[in-house]
């Protein structure tokens, strides 16, 4: 079949169903609002070919150059693009279901306001691309290249990530849902305002990141390294922190209640205001820490270290202390049991 054939067909408004175009040259060809169904273009050349607002179904594009293309507000289902080119094209508020883009070109890609469910990414490069706003659910990019790729403000819900590549990308406001992204290196970088909501985060580098107002709601951060990073405001609630590292971090009025917090080191870190209720902070190190006006209420502070602590108005309600070490502290201007709290507390009504 021929590019004049296709193109025909288009024009008319025609299906093209079932039919093969392997090989063809289309470069620059208008093939706006075209439908097509269970039709092979292997290896095909797309090049600055204008798609938009067509629909393909089933349809195979193994080893195509879409370079330049437009494909905004396209439709794809179950569509096979592997080892394709998509360099500078533009899928900005396409729709891609079910398809299959592995070793995928897609560098300085438009992905804005897009729409990616179930799709196979894997070891792909979408270095540069941009993702503002666009939605990805339920794929694979395991392996894959996000390097410089911007990326505010997109939503990856169940997204497998591991082992992608993110230097110098943004991530401002993305939302992450039960991401795994273990053993990553996110050190001086911009999350502000992300969420990594019931991510697997664990062994990974946020040393001296801007993590203002970050969610981490019932993240799995063990062994996580925050040294000197800029946390205020964040969100740590539920969290399993067990054996990370806070050394210096600026948490003021961050939020780390019902957290595991054993063995943490919050050596000289700032947690002023901070909440840190019903959390577990066995043989936690807060060395020469700033507490003022925190919240321990109810804390599991086991074996915990204080030393040179700033306490001011701390509010130790109920707290366990056996064995916890205080020295240097400034513990005497804490706020200790409130009896009138705890009466309250353990108050139940009459049974009937």
């Amino acid at each position: 079949m021929s590019r004049d054939i296709l193109l025909a067909k288009v024009k008319k408004a025609t299906v093209v169903e079932s039919e093969s175009y392997v090989n063809t040259d289309f470069s620059a060809a208008e093939i706006f609002g075209g439908v097509f169904i269970n039709t092979v273009f292997d290896k095909s050349n797309f090049s600055q070919v204008n798609f938009k607002e067509s629909s393909f179904v089933e349809c195979k594009f193994n080893g195509c150059d879409f370079t330049k293309a437009i494909l905004s507000t396209a439709n794809f289902v179950e569509c096979d693009f592997s080892q394709a080119l998509f360099i500078e094209a533009d899928c900005s508020e396409a729709n891609i279901v079910d398809s299959v883009m592995q070793e995928t070109d897609f560098s300085h890609a438009n992905f804005n306001q897009a729409n990616l469910v179930n799709i196979q990414m894997q070891h792909a490069n979408f270095s540069f691309a941009d993702f503002t706003q666009s939605n990805v659910v339920n794929s694979f990019m395991n392996n894959s290249d996000l390097s410089s790729a911007d990326l505010e403000r997109a939503n990856f819900i169940d997204v497998d990530l591991q082992s992608v590549t993110l230097l110098g990308a943004n991530l401002k406001q993305v939302v992450f849902q039960k991401p795994v992204l273990t053993n990553m290196d996110f050190s001086d970088m911009d999350l502000s305002l992300s969420q990594f909501r019931e991510a697997d985060l664990s062994a990974c580098n946020f040393s001296r990141a801007n993590l203002l107002q970050t969610s981490f709601m019932d993240a799995n951060l063990e062994s996580t390294n925050f040294t000197q990073s800029k946390a205020n405001l964040a969100i740590f609630y539920g969290s399993n922190l067990a054996r990370s590292n806070m050394h210096k971090a600026e948490l003021e009025q961050a939020s780390l209640d019902q957290s595991n917090l054993s063995d943490v080191d919050f050596s000289n870190a700032c947690l002023i205001q901070a909440q840190i209720e019903n959390a577990n902070c066995e043989r936690c190190n807060f060395y020469a820490a700033d507490l003022t006006y925190a919240n321990l209420s109810h804390s599991n502070c086991r074996d915990a270290d204080f030393t040179n602590a700033v306490l001011f108005r701390s509010n130790l309600h109920c707290i366990v202390e056996d064995n916890t070490i205080w020295s240097g502290s400034s513990k005497s201007a804490a706020l200790g049991m409130d009896e009138k709290r705890l009466k309250a507390e353990q108050w139940s009504p009459r049974p009937r």
